[in-house]
């Protein structure tokens, strides 16, 4: 099955609807993905998108196809949630709500882990 995840997409939501009617406890993984853009800022862009609508949308498991030598703005926009500082620091446990009146030009994700909170926009 298709899906774009960029924006609530009624295919996404009648799985969901099914899976809780009849397959409760059963988790949505996407096994292989790729937007593209590996050595290229739009790749970023499009990776730290993805993370953060498949955090939204509670996918259990996701994993990253890579399609080319050179995917260093996509491990890049991974390093934004999962080791922003260098040291391991992530972006958090437990996800919040977040809002912007822009979606066309701005995406906006938060988490908090205990009393820390964070933001991430693109």
């Amino acid at each position: 099955m298709f899906l774009r995840l960029g924006r609530k997409h009624k295919s996404y939501s009648s799985l969901k609807e099914k899976i809780a009617s009849g397959y409760q406890g059963t988790k949505i993984a996407f096994t292989e993905y790729n937007y593209g853009g590996g050595n290229d800022i739009s790749g970023a862009i499009a990776q730290a998108d993805v993370l953060g609508i498949f955090g939204r949308e509670g996918v259990y498991a996701a994993a990253l196809w890579p399609m080319n030598e050179d995917n260093s703005f996509i491990y890049g926009a991974f390093n934004a949630f999962l080791n922003y500082d260098g040291a391991g620091a992530g972006f958090g446990t437990t996800g919040i709500s977040a809002v912007t009146s822009d979606y066309a030009m701005s995406s906006v994700y938060a988490s908090t882990t205990g009393s820390a909170r964070w933001l991430l926009l693109h």
